[in-house]
């Protein structure tokens, strides 16, 4: 059976469990409590965290970020939600796993607008699915010839 449900305080061992040996064995969020409730953590026991599980085991994770938790006075003006982090599991994938996580989300949020940044080349055919609009961003900055410049 499968199931989708907000991550709660109790399960985040289980997520970085699943981020190391999914995605990266030495992600910040592996090993940063701090960061991930930074992040994440929505209510007291909650976090913008989803998790698609069946049979009670993850299958995959997808961590969203409401503008709006980090601009209370602007809460109302701001309908936007950046989707942070997607990740399946790796051996024995649960096919669209991404799909029904995004679907999900998008049905939770149906006033909000979503973006994504930083997306590796695998997802982009499920963004472009869910008709987001994929561009590669330019930076450009001038360098201050009045400052020395700090090279880190």
């Amino acid at each position: 059976m499968i199931s989708i449900e907000n991550c709660k305080k109790h399960e985040i061992k289980s997520i970085q469990n699943f981020i190391r040996l999914n995605y990266k064995k030495k992600h910040i969020l592996t090993s940063n409590l701090k960061l991930f409730d930074w992040l994440y953590k929505a209510e007291k026991n909650k976090y913008n965290f989803l998790l698609l599980k069946k049979n009670q085991k993850i299958f995959s994770v997808l961590g969203y970020i409401p503008t709006n938790k980090f601009n209370k006075n602007k809460a109302k003006d701001k309908k936007l939600i950046w989707l942070a982090f997607l990740c399946g599991k790796k051996k024995n994938p649960l096919q669209g796993a991404g799909i029904i996580l995004l679907k999900f989300l998008h049905q939770k949020f149906p006033d909000y607008s979503f973006a994504v940044s930083n997306i590796g080349e695998k997802v982009i055919p499920l963004y472009k699915a869910f008709g987001y609009n994929i561009v590669k961003l330019r930076q450009y900055y001038i360098i201050n010839p009045n400052m020395a410049q700090k090279i880190i």
